[in-house]
């Protein structure tokens, strides 16, 4: 990572040595979320499937697709995991897989980041912030 030269982070082709880890880039530009529960919706496709469950919701047009760490209500270990949120309470995270968990901290996506990094893995069964090959997290978040 530290031989990443400068046009490539400031081109957006690549985070940049700053984040050696996703961790570090959730802490640095994530945000802590209360939690309240989804409206009913044909959001859920498993329990083993929270990105792919908050990318379903994201693309029904009212929700924003969020991941980072979280904590399920049942646990005590902070988890990597997808939910949205609602973009007139953005403080909110609902969680389509889970229900309710104990604690959300993550970063919000736009859409059309996430299918590109989707498209690229071939799946929706995927972290975007794990695959995201390296490109840049200004051009996913606002």
């Amino acid at each position: 990572m530290r031989a990443v030269s400068a046009g490539q982070v400031r081109s957006g082709m690549i985070v940049g040595p700053a984040f050696a880890t996703v961790r570090d880039l959730v802490v640095q530009h994530g945000r802590a979320y209360t939690i309240k529960p989804l409206p009913k919706g044909p959001w859920s496709r498993g329990l083993q499937a929270c990105y792919a469950n908050a990318l379903h919701a994201a693309m029904s047009g009212k929700w924003v697709y969020v991941e980072g760490f979280a904590i399920p209500a049942k646990g005590d270990l902070a988890v990597l995991h997808a939910w949205v949120t609602n973009p007139k309470n953005p403080a909110v995270a609902h969680d389509p897989t889970w229900g309710k968990g104990r604690e959300y901290f993550g970063i919000p996506f736009q859409l059309d980041y996430v299918l590109r990094v989707q498209d690229r893995a071939g799946t929706p069964a995927f972290s975007t912030l794990g695959n995201s090959g390296g490109h840049s997290y200004a051009a996913k978040t606002r």
